[in-house]
Protein backbone atom coordinates (compact mmCIF):
# COMPACT_ATOMS: atom_id res chain seq x y z
CA UNK A 1 0.00 0.00 0.00
CA UNK A 2 1.04 3.15 -0.72
CA UNK A 3 2.01 6.56 1.47
CA UNK A 4 -0.74 7.95 -0.26
CA UNK A 5 -3.42 5.20 -0.25
CA UNK A 6 -2.27 5.14 3.86
CA UNK A 7 -3.15 8.85 4.51
CA UNK A 8 -6.22 8.74 2.14
CA UNK A 9 -7.83 5.98 4.55
CA UNK A 10 -6.64 7.77 8.19
CA UNK A 11 -8.40 10.83 6.51
CA UNK A 12 -11.39 8.98 5.98
CA UNK A 13 -11.52 6.73 9.22
CA UNK A 14 -11.02 10.40 11.05
CA UNK A 15 -14.40 12.04 8.94
CA UNK A 16 -16.50 8.87 10.08
CA UNK A 17 -14.72 9.56 13.31
CA UNK A 18 -16.06 12.53 13.45
CA UNK A 19 -19.45 12.11 12.09
CA UNK A 20 -20.51 9.69 14.76
CA UNK A 21 -19.14 12.43 17.42
CA UNK A 22 -20.81 15.02 15.99
CA UNK A 23 -24.64 12.45 15.63
CA UNK A 24 -23.90 11.53 19.39
CA UNK A 25 -23.89 15.35 20.42
CA UNK A 26 -26.83 15.87 18.41
CA UNK A 27 -29.36 13.08 19.67
CA UNK A 28 -28.23 14.28 23.12
CA UNK A 29 -29.32 18.14 22.23
CA UNK A 30 -32.06 16.93 20.86
CA UNK A 31 -33.68 14.94 23.85
CA UNK A 32 -32.42 18.24 26.11
CA UNK A 33 -34.74 20.17 23.97
CA UNK A 34 -37.38 17.92 23.33
CA UNK A 35 -37.59 18.07 27.51
CA UNK A 36 -37.41 21.75 27.38
CA UNK A 37 -40.16 22.02 25.80
CA UNK A 38 -42.40 20.00 27.92
CA UNK A 39 -41.16 21.51 30.85
CA UNK A 40 -42.02 24.56 28.56
CA UNK A 41 -45.76 23.62 28.52
CA UNK A 42 -48.08 25.50 29.96
CA UNK A 43 -50.06 23.73 32.84
CA UNK A 44 -53.79 23.22 31.08
CA UNK A 45 -56.45 24.44 33.96
CA UNK A 46 -59.72 22.94 34.21
CA UNK A 47 -62.51 25.15 32.86
CA UNK A 48 -64.79 25.91 35.83
CA UNK A 49 -67.36 28.70 34.88
CA UNK A 50 -69.41 28.26 31.76
CA UNK A 51 -72.76 29.70 30.75
CA UNK A 52 -76.00 27.72 30.51
CA UNK A 53 -79.26 28.67 29.13
CA UNK A 54 -77.93 32.66 29.37
CA UNK A 55 -76.76 31.72 33.46
CA UNK A 56 -73.15 31.74 34.69
CA UNK A 57 -72.29 28.26 36.37
CA UNK A 58 -69.22 27.51 38.17
CA UNK A 59 -68.66 23.49 38.14
CA UNK A 60 -66.20 22.29 41.30
CA UNK A 61 -65.82 18.88 42.12
CA UNK A 62 -66.18 17.74 46.02
CA UNK A 63 -62.40 17.54 46.17
CA UNK A 64 -61.95 21.62 44.98
CA UNK A 65 -64.51 22.45 47.40
CA UNK A 66 -63.02 20.57 50.75
CA UNK A 67 -59.86 22.51 49.69
CA UNK A 68 -61.38 25.77 49.26
CA UNK A 69 -63.84 25.66 52.04
CA UNK A 70 -66.93 25.46 50.25
CA UNK A 71 -69.78 24.84 52.85
CA UNK A 72 -73.57 24.56 51.83
CA UNK A 73 -76.55 24.53 53.97
CA UNK A 74 -80.40 24.26 53.57
CA UNK A 75 -82.05 27.22 54.31
CA UNK A 76 -84.75 27.35 56.90
CA UNK A 77 -88.19 27.81 56.21
CA UNK A 78 -89.71 30.87 57.05
CA UNK A 79 -92.75 32.99 56.55
CA UNK A 80 -92.53 36.52 55.60
CA UNK A 81 -93.77 38.91 58.50
CA UNK A 82 -96.75 41.06 58.20
CA UNK A 83 -94.47 44.03 58.59
CA UNK A 84 -92.43 43.21 55.69
CA UNK A 85 -90.21 45.06 53.68
CA UNK A 86 -88.80 45.41 49.71
CA UNK A 87 -85.68 46.20 48.57
CA UNK A 88 -85.43 48.62 45.47
CA UNK A 89 -83.24 51.04 43.81
CA UNK A 90 -82.36 54.82 43.46
CA UNK A 91 -83.62 55.64 40.14
CA UNK A 92 -81.05 58.12 37.46
CA UNK A 93 -83.48 60.49 37.24
CA UNK A 94 -81.25 62.53 34.92
CA UNK A 95 -83.02 60.96 31.60
CA UNK A 96 -85.69 62.93 33.28
CA UNK A 97 -83.83 66.13 34.14
CA UNK A 98 -82.86 66.30 30.74
CA UNK A 99 -86.43 65.98 29.56
CA UNK A 100 -87.74 68.95 31.65
CA UNK A 101 -85.57 71.42 30.20
CA UNK A 102 -85.74 70.53 26.49
CA UNK A 103 -89.69 70.61 27.60
CA UNK A 104 -89.01 74.26 29.03
CA UNK A 105 -87.45 75.03 26.00
CA UNK A 106 -89.71 73.75 23.43
CA UNK A 107 -92.99 75.34 25.51
CA UNK A 108 -91.39 79.15 25.12
CA UNK A 109 -90.29 77.87 21.32
CA UNK A 110 -91.89 74.76 20.34
CA UNK A 111 -95.46 74.29 21.18
CA UNK A 112 -95.59 71.18 19.20
CA UNK A 113 -92.30 69.78 20.50
CA UNK A 114 -93.46 70.57 24.03
CA UNK A 115 -96.86 68.28 23.48
CA UNK A 116 -94.57 65.32 22.02
CA UNK A 117 -92.09 65.57 25.57
CA UNK A 118 -95.26 65.71 27.68
CA UNK A 119 -96.87 63.05 25.65
CA UNK A 120 -93.59 60.79 25.89
CA UNK A 121 -93.14 61.68 29.68
CA UNK A 122 -96.45 60.79 30.19
CA UNK A 123 -96.06 56.87 28.54
CA UNK A 124 -92.51 56.43 30.38
CA UNK A 125 -93.44 58.34 33.79
CA UNK A 126 -97.05 58.48 34.06
CA UNK A 127 -99.68 61.10 33.42
CA UNK A 128 -98.83 63.31 36.93
CA UNK A 129 -94.96 63.60 36.51
CA UNK A 130 -95.79 64.79 32.85
CA UNK A 131 -98.58 66.97 34.13
CA UNK A 132 -95.92 68.92 36.40
CA UNK A 133 -93.69 69.36 33.82
CA UNK A 134 -95.93 72.25 32.99
CA UNK A 135 -95.85 73.84 36.76
CA UNK A 136 -94.04 71.87 39.10
CA UNK A 137 -94.80 71.89 42.75
CA UNK A 138 -91.20 72.45 44.96
CA UNK A 139 -91.01 68.65 45.55
CA UNK A 140 -91.61 68.22 41.80
CA UNK A 141 -88.90 70.63 41.31
CA UNK A 142 -86.09 69.25 43.41
CA UNK A 143 -86.58 65.94 41.15
CA UNK A 144 -86.13 67.41 38.09
CA UNK A 145 -83.59 69.45 38.97
CA UNK A 146 -81.74 66.40 40.47
CA UNK A 147 -81.67 67.61 44.13
CA UNK A 148 -83.95 64.93 45.65
CA UNK A 149 -83.57 61.10 45.10
CA UNK A 150 -86.59 59.34 43.39
CA UNK A 151 -87.48 55.92 43.99
CA UNK A 152 -90.44 54.03 41.90
CA UNK A 153 -91.90 50.95 44.38
CA UNK A 154 -94.84 48.54 44.12
CA UNK A 155 -97.63 48.87 46.45
CA UNK A 156 -99.13 45.32 46.95
CA UNK A 157 -102.36 44.73 45.35
CA UNK A 158 -105.47 45.68 47.07
CA UNK A 159 -103.09 48.37 49.04
CA UNK A 160 -102.73 51.92 49.02
CA UNK A 161 -99.82 54.06 48.75
CA UNK A 162 -99.06 56.04 52.23
CA UNK A 163 -98.03 59.40 52.33
CA UNK A 164 -94.95 58.60 54.13
CA UNK A 165 -92.51 55.23 54.06
CA UNK A 166 -90.04 54.38 56.56
CA UNK A 167 -86.55 53.19 55.18
CA UNK A 168 -82.88 52.25 55.36
CA UNK A 169 -80.15 52.82 53.10
CA UNK A 170 -77.67 49.87 52.49
CA UNK A 171 -75.90 51.46 55.49
CA UNK A 172 -78.59 51.11 57.95
CA UNK A 173 -79.46 54.52 57.70
CA UNK A 174 -83.06 55.41 58.69
CA UNK A 175 -84.89 57.53 56.14
CA UNK A 176 -88.21 58.95 55.50
CA UNK A 177 -89.91 58.51 51.83
CA UNK A 178 -92.49 61.08 50.90
CA UNK A 179 -94.79 59.98 48.42
CA UNK A 180 -94.81 61.64 45.02
CA UNK A 181 -97.07 60.44 42.03
CA UNK A 182 -98.55 57.48 40.86
CA UNK A 183 -95.76 56.04 38.06
CA UNK A 184 -97.12 54.69 34.47
CA UNK A 185 -97.74 50.96 35.70
CA UNK A 186 -100.69 49.71 37.91
CA UNK A 187 -99.63 49.46 41.56
CA UNK A 188 -96.41 51.63 40.80
CA UNK A 189 -95.77 54.47 42.68
CA UNK A 190 -92.71 57.23 42.64
CA UNK A 191 -91.49 58.39 46.05
CA UNK A 192 -88.74 60.79 46.96
CA UNK A 193 -85.77 60.94 49.55
CA UNK A 194 -85.12 64.38 50.83
CA UNK A 195 -81.38 65.86 49.64
CA UNK A 196 -79.87 65.55 52.88
CA UNK A 197 -80.40 61.62 52.74
CA UNK A 198 -77.83 61.57 50.53
CA UNK A 199 -78.72 58.56 48.09
CA UNK A 200 -77.01 58.09 44.95
CA UNK A 201 -78.33 56.36 41.66
CA UNK A 202 -77.99 52.91 42.24
CA UNK A 203 -78.39 52.72 45.87
CA UNK A 204 -80.27 49.91 47.79
CA UNK A 205 -82.85 51.32 49.75
CA UNK A 206 -84.84 48.65 51.99
CA UNK A 207 -88.80 50.25 52.72
CA UNK A 208 -91.53 49.18 55.17
CA UNK A 209 -94.60 47.99 54.11
CA UNK A 210 -97.37 47.05 57.27
CA UNK A 211 -100.31 44.83 56.49
CA UNK A 212 -98.18 42.68 53.81
CA UNK A 213 -99.47 38.96 54.15
CA UNK A 214 -97.57 36.33 55.03
CA UNK A 215 -96.00 33.83 52.70
CA UNK A 216 -93.97 30.98 52.65
CA UNK A 217 -90.02 30.92 52.42
CA UNK A 218 -86.99 30.86 53.94
CA UNK A 219 -84.64 32.88 56.06
CA UNK A 220 -80.99 33.08 54.72
CA UNK A 221 -77.83 34.20 56.98
CA UNK A 222 -75.91 37.45 56.80
CA UNK A 223 -73.05 34.69 55.90
CA UNK A 224 -74.43 34.04 52.63
CA UNK A 225 -74.84 36.84 50.98
CA UNK A 226 -72.72 38.84 48.78
CA UNK A 227 -73.19 42.13 47.35
CA UNK A 228 -73.09 43.21 43.63
CA UNK A 229 -74.41 46.22 42.25
CA UNK A 230 -76.25 47.08 44.96
CA UNK A 231 -78.03 44.19 45.67
CA UNK A 232 -77.84 40.81 47.92
CA UNK A 233 -77.08 37.81 45.92
CA UNK A 234 -76.46 33.96 46.61
CA UNK A 235 -74.82 31.20 45.60
CA UNK A 236 -77.16 28.09 45.04
CA UNK A 237 -75.34 24.34 44.41
CA UNK A 238 -77.19 21.86 42.67
CA UNK A 239 -76.21 18.34 41.66
CA UNK A 240 -73.32 18.51 44.02
CA UNK A 241 -71.23 20.40 42.33
CA UNK A 242 -72.71 23.33 39.57
CA UNK A 243 -73.01 26.77 41.67
CA UNK A 244 -75.40 29.67 40.25
CA UNK A 245 -75.97 32.83 41.50
CA UNK A 246 -79.28 34.17 42.54
CA UNK A 247 -80.56 37.55 42.67
CA UNK A 248 -82.12 38.56 46.11
CA UNK A 249 -83.30 42.28 45.81
CA UNK A 250 -86.83 41.95 46.49
CA UNK A 251 -86.05 39.55 49.51
CA UNK A 252 -86.89 41.25 52.68
CA UNK A 253 -84.62 42.36 55.49
CA UNK A 254 -84.16 40.85 58.89
CA UNK A 255 -83.30 42.17 62.63
CA UNK A 256 -80.71 39.45 62.62
CA UNK A 257 -78.96 41.09 59.14
CA UNK A 258 -80.37 38.00 56.99
CA UNK A 259 -83.16 38.10 54.76
CA UNK A 260 -86.37 36.35 53.88
CA UNK A 261 -86.81 35.12 50.62
CA UNK A 262 -89.67 33.58 48.68
CA UNK A 263 -87.26 32.83 45.81
CA UNK A 264 -85.70 29.56 47.71
CA UNK A 265 -87.18 26.23 49.31
CA UNK A 266 -85.73 24.62 52.19
CA UNK A 267 -85.27 21.94 49.79
CA UNK A 268 -82.18 24.11 48.03
CA UNK A 269 -78.50 24.18 49.05
CA UNK A 270 -77.33 27.56 49.30
CA UNK A 271 -73.69 28.48 50.50
CA UNK A 272 -72.50 29.59 53.93
CA UNK A 273 -69.40 30.26 53.41
CA UNK A 274 -66.73 31.01 50.47
CA UNK A 275 -69.51 32.72 48.19
CA UNK A 276 -67.02 35.58 48.32
CA UNK A 277 -65.00 32.86 46.89
CA UNK A 278 -67.50 31.67 43.85
CA UNK A 279 -68.02 35.79 43.04
CA UNK A 280 -64.40 36.00 42.48
CA UNK A 281 -64.14 33.08 40.36
CA UNK A 282 -67.18 33.68 38.24
CA UNK A 283 -65.67 37.27 38.17
CA UNK A 284 -62.54 36.45 37.20
CA UNK A 285 -63.69 34.01 34.34
CA UNK A 286 -66.12 37.22 32.98
CA UNK A 287 -62.87 39.18 32.94
CA UNK A 288 -60.77 36.87 30.65
CA UNK A 289 -63.45 35.70 28.56
CA UNK A 290 -64.12 39.93 27.55
CA UNK A 291 -60.46 40.44 27.60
Amino acid sequence: MTIKRVLMTMFALALIALAEVFWFHAMRSGGAMDGDDEDDKPVVVPERVSTIDGQRVITLDALTQKQNNIVTAHPAAARAPRHAAIATQVLDSSALSDLYRRYARARRNAPALAAALRRSAAQGYGAALAAALTRPTSAFAEIFRGKSALLEITVPAGGTAPRTLPARDIRGRRLTLSRLAPAAQPEHWFYRAATSAGLAPGDTVSIFLSGAAAAAGVTVPAAAIVWHDGVPWVYVRRDGRRFTRLNLARAVPRADAGYWTAALTPNDEIVVQGAQLLMSEEFRARIQSEG
